[in-house]
């Protein structure tokens, strides 16, 4: 009976075994959906393809990741953070880890390293100028055509110094001129003739001002490292209709008589330029020049001059002091009057030479020295 009962039991116990294993389904990620002998467990990444696998060859730009690698990057294949430019990236050489829009583009290597137009392999920098006359070509703000910020460190404009001498040659120059022109005063003039056999004739010229103003400067570069051109425009006068030079005259002449006059006078400003150069010499932070200038003057003639009475009652013109003048000169030679205005303003220009030289010298130390 016992022995029965055994029996019993263990065959309803193979049958409740047996419904419970039909009953439990496989876990889905041990399961090769697709046969390529990989489950999801076993590292597939897409077990629905079979070209899709741990063990399958990595084929970029298909939009698939082909090998279930994530470092082998679809649309990245030198795998250097950058997408290939063939799936709209911006990687224009994808087989190139060091060329990359993020590189720095090396000038004369064949190479566009950084994937940018502008920056090409002759200009680093995109500035413009190649890197033959380029003295910085891995920085944008330095080449030729670069304006220069004076003793910072860093030649900008790369004319060799820290400077912008063509700048501060310019601002010297200015300066000068601002200093030398305006008015100044000249020496009086007298004169006495005689007596010769009871003839005389005396002339005095007093309040006689140079009137110096200044029409424009330009600086140039020279031919040559570190030397600029001068051209500095002027006018010349002597004294003004406002403030006006004195002519006394007493004589008594041959075929004229005697007599006295006074006058009023000036001369209408005429052109004086001034031209030359100047040499420049850099050590270290000090800048020194000297400047060489010579003047072309429109000499002052009849149509310059201008004469006026004292008074209302002598007539007081250059035809008249000629005509004395001429009539003393037939037992001494006397100048003219045009003739003394004329030397008066030339040696007045030869020391405005002397002046200016002197003073663009001294302003080029004050400008362009750091």
């Amino acid at each position: 009976m016992a022995l029965h009962l055994l029996f019993a039991l263990l065959a309803c116990s193979d049958d409740f075994k047996d419904d419970t294993a039909a009953d439990v389904a496989p876990d889905p990620l041990t399961v090769d959906d697709d046969g390529d002998g990989y489950t999801d467990n076993d590292g597939d990444c897409d077990d629905a393809s079979a070209d899709v696998s741990p063990d399958a060859t990595e084929v970029y730009y298909n939009g698939k990741n082909d090998d279930c690698d994530d470092a082998t990057i679809d649309d990245d294949q030198d795998s250097d953070g950058f997408p290939s430019n063939a799936v709209g990236g911006d990687d224009c050489d994808d087989m190139a880890p060091r060329v990359n829009p993020g590189a720095n583009e090396i000038g004369g290597n064949g190479v566009d390293d950084d994937c940018n137009a502008r920056t090409t392999d002759s200009d680093v920098d995109g500035d413009g100028y190649n890197r033959e006359i380029d003295c910085n070509d891995n920085a944008e703000g330095v080449n030729p055509g670069a304006d220069e910020i004076d003793w910072n460190g860093t030649d900008e404009n790369c004319d060799g110094t820290d400077v912008d001498l063509g700048a501060c040659v310019d601002r010297a120059v200015r300066a000068a001129v601002s200093e030398v022109v305006g008015v100044s005063s000249l020496p009086d003039v007298s004169e006495m003739y005689g007596p010769y056999f009871g003839y005389f004739f005396s002339r005095e010229i007093t309040n006689q001002l140079l009137d110096l103003k200044t029409s424009g400067a330009r600086v140039s570069a020279g031919s040559t490292a570190n030397t600029y051109n001068l051209d500095i425009g002027t006018t010349v006068g002597l004294n003004n209709e406002s403030d006006q030079l004195t002519i006394n005259v007493s004589y008594d002449v041959p075929f004229v008589g005697d007599g006295f006059f006074e006058c009023y006078g000036y001369t209408s400003p005429v052109a004086a330029d001034f031209e030359g150069s100047v040499a420049l010499r850099v050590s270290g932070t000090r800048v020194t020049g000297t400047s060489t200038l010579v003047a072309d003057r429109t000499p002052i003639s009849r149509d310059n001059l201008n004469l006026s009475p004292y008074d209302g009652s002598v007539t007081c013109s250059l035809e008249l002091i000629e005509q004395i003048t001429d009539a003393a000169s037939s037992y001494i030679t006397i100048p003219s009057i045009l003739s003394i205005f004329d030397e008066a303003a030339a040696a007045a220009v030869s020391n405005v030479t002397v002046d200016l030289e002197g003073a663009i010298d001294a302003k080029i130390g004050v400008e362009c020295s750091g």
